[in-house]
C-alpha cells in the first residue's frame, strides 16, 4: 500500500509514521501490510506526489496557511482516499461534504487510526 503524508510540521509527520508502521504490522484479520510511506511537508511538492497516485493520503488541514480544503473543492487531491488530520475539528463537516474517507483529530488516538486503516483496507479491497 502506498501512503502519502501530507504534513508541514516534521515532529507530526514523525508521530504520524511510526504510528503507521505500528499499526500497520498487525492490522486486524490483515496481518502485516506492506507499505510504503511518503512524506511531504510543502504543497506544491505534495501535488507531484499525489500524481503517483498514493493509496492513502493523511492530509493536514493547515499547512502553514495554505488551504488543503481548497485543493479538494477544486479536485486536485482524490477526496475519497484522504484522511485529514486536524487539531481544528470546525471543518470536519465540510470536509466531510467534500468526500474525504474520515476525520481524525490531533493529537491522534492510536485506536481510532486503527479503526480507520482497517476500515479503509476493507472499502478498498487493497489486500486480497
Amino acid at each position: 500500500m502506498k501512503i502519502l503524508l501530507i504534513e508541514d510540521e516534521p515532529p507530526a509527520a514523525r508521530r504520524l509514521r511510526k504510528l503507521l508502521d505500528r499499526l500497520l504490522e498487525d492490522l486486524g484479520e490483515w496481518g502485516r501490510i506492506p507499505a510504503e510511506i511518503d512524506w511531504s511537508g510543502d504543497p506544491d511538492a505534495a501535488m507531484a506526489e499525489v500524481a503517483k497516485n498514493p493509496d492513502l493520503i493523511f492530509l493536514d488541514l493547515n499547512l502553514g496557511g495554505f488551504n488543503t480544503l481548497e485543493w479538494l473543492r477544486q479536485s486536485k487531491l482524490p477526496a475519497d482516499k484522504v484522511i485529514i488530520v486536524s487539531a481544528d475539528s470546525r471543518y470536519c463537516d465540510e470536509a466531510f461534504a467534500l468526500g474525504v474517507f474520515a476525520y481524525l483529530s490531533k493529537p491522534l488516538d492510536e485506536e481510532q487510526l486503527r479503526r480507520h486503516l482497517e476500515r479503509y483496507v476493507k472499502a478498498r479491497n487493497l489486500i486480497a
